[in-house]
């Protein structure tokens, strides 16, 4: 899966930031991400987004709670379509220097039915 990064509030700010799609490997998964590294006061938003292949537009699969500290978060989803990827934006008062690093580990899938 995704090793560690950093999603810099320079950089990303209110434009989404997207990782690269992944196939799906069930039709429903537990999604984690670990947040190792904070500095600001900001909100982390991060959704988790799907579709098929011939689809031409991605959308929301399930959305984590806002992330505003270290620790893990997990989220549910289920009904999920054949390509899976996260979108990351901030909210809150963020400035230059502000940041969250994050760590994505493997979704935990449950088999097809």
């Amino acid at each position: 899966m995704l090793l560690g990064f950093s999603l810099l509030y320079d950089t990303v700010g209110t434009t989404p930031y997207y990782t690269t799609p992944f196939a799906r490997r069930g039709l429903a998964a537990l999604f984690s991400i670990q947040t190792t590294h904070v500095r600001g006061a900001l909100t982390l938003n991060a959704v988790v987004q799907h579709k098929n292949r011939e689809d031409t537009s991605w959308s929301n699969a399930g959305s984590f709670s806002g992330i505003t500290a270290l620790g893990l978060s997990s989220l549910d989803v289920t009904s999920l379509k054949e390509e899976i990827r996260f979108a990351f934006t901030f909210s809150g008062a963020g400035s230059l220097g502000h940041f969250f690093r994050v760590f994505i580990p493997p979704p935990a899938w449950r088999p097809y039915s």
